[in-house]
């Protein structure tokens, strides 16, 4: 391989990263931003869903063990 194409296959996955990375921070940043903004309405949620899930759980159970 020439001296040139050895420099390119280094320098395009290396660019590729850089670019890869900085966008995912960039976007990773944006998002805590929001999820620090709104963290009370995400653990509402979130703790709803857990509810109805375990809801379900024990109901599928006592269906199971009764039933």
């Amino acid at each position: 391989m020439s001296p040139t194409w050895t420099v390119a296959v280094t320098v395009i996955p290396v660019a590729m990263s850089v670019t890869w990375f900085s966008t995912f921070a960039l976007i990773v940043r944006a998002a805590s931003r929001w999820i620090a903004h709104h963290f009370a309405t995400i653990d509402i949620v979130s703790g709803l869903i857990f509810a109805v899930l375990g809801f379900i759980m024990v109901v599928e159970g006592a269906i199971e063990l009764f039933g």
